[in-house]
């Protein structure tokens, strides 16, 4: 198993990727076209999402995010939120 590193998700276009897939079951085409970018740079992103087992791809075709990637999301999200306190905090 390969293990999580922050390059997995240092790109914005990779957390996008993510975040999209986690509201809805889509394929490469979509994602692609939701994230204005082309279907190659679309599917290298998501094979870097996949091989970190943040996503997978069912036999059918969509991306869906795994029960690792859902708390990888949920983290993301705490730290987000407490970022911006953070910062709120400071003002």
């Amino acid at each position: 198993m390969r293990w999580l590193s922050f390059s997995h998700i240092a790109s914005s276009d990779r957390l996008r990727l993510l975040f999209a897939t986690r509201k809805a079951n889509l394929r490469l085409t979509p994602l692609a076209e939701n994230n204005s970018a082309t279907i190659q740079e679309t599917s290298r992103h998501l094979g870097r999402l996949t091989d970190a087992k943040l996503i997978k791809e069912n036999s059918d075709g969509p991306y869906t995010v795994t029960s690792y990637g859902r708390l990888v999301l949920i983290l993301l999200s705490s730290y987000r939120f407490s970022l911006r306190m953070r910062l709120f905090s400071l003002t």
